[in-house]
């Protein structure tokens, strides 16, 4: 996972202090109340906890949270999805890295200690209810009110990372991720997830990141935009995603410097990256 950059205004956020059984005896986190849900569509109950953003569900089901990204546990590599030989279906399952990312291990221990100490797991699906890969997609609450991707993200133990039609509490969320900038909090107090310049990006590269270059020209298709930086790296923006840019001037970002955050893959010899909406750019 990398992540986004600096940000120049004051979020003032509502925290409770709250104890937390599962991260060891008399211990306790600092909850924000934010974020709150209007609805709670299923109660759940909790098989295990995988990694900052997905869980496991007592009857066998999988749940990626919405809205955010959480540092990577390890997985399994395979160097000929360097090569495009895998189908992408599961493509990025085998991209991810053999060792765990820095926080991973910090941020999956603290949403174990966060649902450990719940009377009743909920969940609030979004407008897409499930991934590509079968997961369901959901919102997930602590007895009905604390909303865990905003704790997560105010910890600066996750990223926002807002994929449409999934728009619920994405501002919300973003102002839980700009406290944490503000703080230093987290992964926003390494120097490792500082973007990654465009031209340092390794060969092959692939997976979650930050990275930052400058348009260099513009390509449109009936289908899509592609933002062309320096280092041979393109974002693409489909046109179904277009009205959530209304607001962008695409043509004027030529010489510009760009900051984004996503899914890195390869597709004919170029990095790739589709920005799905407006919280994944920035211009510094």
């Amino acid at each position: 996972m990398v992540l986004m950059g600096r940000f120049l205004w004051v979020v003032g956020l509502l925290f409770i202090v709250v104890p937390v059984y599962g991260a060891g005896a008399g211990s306790k986190l600092e909850l924000t109340q934010e974020c709150s849900a209007e609805r709670i569509d299923e109660a759940v109950q909790l098989a295990s906890v995988y990694d900052g953003d997905t869980l496991r569900l007592s009857d066998g089901r999988k749940v990626r949270l919405i809205g955010i990204n959480a540092p990577e546990m390890a997985r399994l590599e395979n160097k000929s999805a360097a090569k495009n030989k895998v189908p992408r279906k599961i493509s990025r399952k085998i991209y991810r890295t053999a060792e765990p990312e820095p926080l991973a291990e910090a941020s999956r221990n603290y949403l174990v200690s966060l649902l450990s100490q719940a009377n009743s797991i909920g969940l609030r699906y979004g407008s897409e209810s499930h991934d590509r890969y079968g997961r369901l997609l959901a919102h997930v609450f602590v007895d009905g009110r604390i909303n865990v991707q905003a704790q997560l993200l105010a910890q600066g133990l996750a990223v926002v990372i807002t994929v449409p039609p999934n728009l619920w509490a994405h501002d919300c969320y973003m102002m839980q991720e700009r406290s944490a900038v503000l703080r230093r909090q987290g992964v926003w107090a390494l120097s490792q997830y500082e973007p990654i310049e465009t031209e340092q990006l390794k060969p092959a590269v692939s997976g979650f990141y930050r990275i930052t270059g400058i348009v260099e020209r513009i390509s449109k298709t009936a289908k899509s935009v592609w933002l062309n930086l320096n280092g041979n790296v393109s974002l693409r923006i489909d046109r179904r995603d277009f009205p959530y840019f209304k607001n962008f001037d695409f043509d004027n970002l030529i010489g510009r410097r760009l900051i984004a955050r996503g899914w890195l893959y390869q597709y004919k010899g170029r990095t790739q990256m589709a920005v799905r909406h407006p919280d994944s750019l920035a211009i510094p």
